[in-house]
């Protein structure tokens, strides 16, 4: 019998009906839940830029996903050119590593770093990117420069121009005399500023403009420049923050009877065209005070997304649907198998290995049900991490856009995006591997005690914060320092807790070369997938800091990895030839590291294989002599 047509439940519902404060609080908690949800978001944001921004004017932004794709589709309408083509001049600048590297040195290096966040995050300016190149302009003109994020951006296109024989020249105005400090180096050679009042400039300019980019004062007086024929017009964002980019072309393109200028001014959307990345607004142009149009892109861009999509396609060793073709409970099990990144459990099999090992010999018993429960409750906890990072990657956009992936150490899994699994079905395999990790877990801490919750609960929370909002580790930079803890000293000493029943320092001296091992291998994978997550806005290490930090950071961790193993050498914790092993393994890192510093990431695969190496063979070494001096 179905339960709401049970008597009892009959009976209950009437008698909460009877009681009217029941039923108000119980609206009132529905409407507050209902309520609540539309701030949750912002709220959460707010906090984000608070702590991670110092911009107080001016804000930059990154696009999202599909943000960025509306961009491309209203660009490539204006333009009449495909959407393919616009979304290729946003990745060139979006690649463009000199670029971002002069923008942050700059920043640093200049008085207002205090104010300025050192990172290149050009929102809008993707558009006026993907203009430059596909216009060819040979005079743009921008006004309102403040510290020249644009400028770059616009010069940075005119430099490929003239590298395909189409030279052109920037000119911004701005009344700020401190302004556009980062137009320097080679990026000055295709541009210069016009300080003082932005009309007075624009008089004295002898050059018919191409390319007209408004970003100070939206007033009409300044809205009517000396512009060619097929002229277009940029409307920024001035001084208001997350306002997004608008453009008008000429009259005769929208109005073919009316040969003037089009006023363009703003107003609000009266819904939001999607998610996130600013507030949207329509482009209306306006000819003898009547509305005469409103600019929508959203059934071009659902019409193209596909086809951008397609762009990168998937590698030959990448699973897709006709390698897991099949039906029944093997070709299940198969399919859920290779989704979990098999290659990479053994960052988790590994220091429960050698926990065990050092708990064995400190204790002088072995307990057996223990550790495969423990090993499976780790195996479990990470499968269901990776599959729902691929979820999550896949959501931001991160995989989804992945060119430089090398299948199979990055790029996620390509299970959603290759067809093989939809994103709902890996987010409930997901789900049922972190079931399956909580009831090995709660058996052991039957046998075991309550100490098993606590690393439990521990262990979960930094595999499942990594990816999942609202935290998301990775997105923050304590995704590396995450994985050190969760792959390295949590496993190592709750394996070692499992042998003795306590927690000793040997065992947390153990853990740190391994801790150290696994974030290089999190490290040198972030590098193929940098572009892909920095579109994302993902800010992990290598994101933040470049290829050449990164190299030393990971030339670092295997020092250090190497110098723990030395310190228990010296506390008398293990044998010479037991701390002999991180040592030997330098002479895999530095040249790996040396790779790095002189190819950067057009070598990268085998530095990604010599570092899955160095994991593997450094918790295998110190594993095997700690077993070596128990038994012999």
């Amino acid at each position: 019998m179905a339960t709401h047509s049970h008597p009892m439940y009959r009976q209950f519902r009437q008698i909460g009906k009877r009681i009217p404060y029941l039923q108000q609080a119980r609206r009132t908690a529905q409407r507050a839940k209902l309520a609540l949800g539309y701030f949750r978001g912002p709220v959460a944001n707010l906090l984000h830029w608070l702590v991670n921004s110092r911009e107080t004017t001016n804000f930059t932004y990154h696009l999202e996903e599909r943000n960025r794709s509306y961009l491309a589709a209203m660009l490539a309408d204006v333009l009449g050119l495909e959407f393919e083509a616009i979304a290729t001049y946003m990745d060139e600048l979006e690649r463009d590593e000199t670029l971002r590297a002069h923008i942050v040195a700059a920043t640093q290096g200049s008085p207002f770093a205090a104010v300025a966040d050192a990172e290149a995050r050009y929102g809008r300016r993707l558009g006026w990117y993907a203009l430059a190149r596909a216009m060819k302009p040979k005079v743009i003109v921008e006004t309102g420069v403040d510290k020249g994020l644009g400028a770059c951006v616009l010069t940075a296109a005119l430099m490929r121009n003239a590298a395909e024989g189409h030279p052109g020249r920037y000119y911004g105005t701005d009344i700020n005399p401190e302004a556009g400090f980062l137009l320097s180096g080679p990026y000055a050679e295709f541009g210069r500023l016009l300080l003082g009042d932005s009309i007075e400039s624009l008089q004295r300019l002898d050059q018919t403009i191409d390319l007209f980019i408004n970003d100070s004062d939206h007033s009409a007086e300044i809205r009517r420049p000396r512009v060619s024929d097929h002229r277009r017009q940029a409307v920024g964002a001035g001084h208001r923050p997350r306002r997004q980019f608008a453009l008008h072309r000429s009259a005769a393109a929208f109005f073919p009877a009316q040969r003037q200028a089009l006023p363009v001014f703003r107003r609000k959307a009266p819904r939001p065209l999607v998610s996130g990345g600013g507030n949207r607004h329509f482009l209306q142009a306006m000819t003898g005070g009547s509305a005469a149009m409103y600019y929508w892109t959203e059934s071009r861009m659902s019409r193209q997304q596909s086809s951008r999509d397609g762009i990168r396609p998937m590698a030959a060793a990448e699973p897709g649907p006709d390698r897991f073709a099949g039906t029944g409970w093997q070709a299940w099990i198969t399919v859920r198998f290779w989704a979990t990144r098999p290659l990479f459990l053994s960052a988790s099999v590994l220091p429960v290995w050698l926990g065990t090992a050092w708990g064995y010999r400190s204790a002088g018993s072995f307990d057996l049900l223990a550790f495969f429960l423990a090993l499976a409750a780790v195996v479990a906890v990470h499968g269901s991490a990776n599959v729902l990072n691929d979820v999550y990657d896949d959501r931001i956009g991160s995989d989804r856009h992945n060119g430089e992936r090398i299948f199979p150490y990055t790029g996620g899994s390509r299970f959603i995006q290759n067809g093989v699994l939809t994103a709902e079905q890996m987010a409930a395999w997901g789900r049922q591997l972190l079931m399956a990790g909580l009831a090995f877990g709660t058996v052991l801490m039957l046998l075991k005690g309550q100490t098993v919750l606590a690393l439990g609960l521990i262990g979960m929370a930094l595999a499942l914060a990594y990816s999942m909002p609202p935290l998301r580790l990775s997105d923050r930079g304590l995704g590396e320092i995450a994985v050190a803890a969760g792959f390295g000293v949590l496993p190592v000493m709750g394996a070692s807790w499992l042998q003795t029943g306590g927690f000793d320092s040997g065992a947390m001296l153990l853990s740190l070369p391994v801790g150290c091992w696994i974030a290089n291998v999190l490290l040198i994978n972030e590098i193929p997938d940098a572009p892909a997550d920095r579109i994302a806005g993902r800010r992990n290490w290598v994101v933040r800091y470049g290829i050449e930090r990164a190299a030393w950071t990971y030339l670092t961790f295997n020092v250090a990895a190497a110098a723990f193993a030395g310190w228990m050498l010296l506390c008398g914790l293990v044998t010479g030839w037991a701390a002999l092993g991180p040592v030997l393994l330098l002479f895999l890192a530095i040249p790996a590291a040396r790779s790095l510093l002189h190819q950067g990431s057009s070598q990268i695969k085998p530095v990604i294989q010599i570092t899955l190496a160095i994991h593997t063979l450094g918790s295998l070494w110190l594993t095997g002599w700690l077993l070596a001096a128990r038994l012999l």
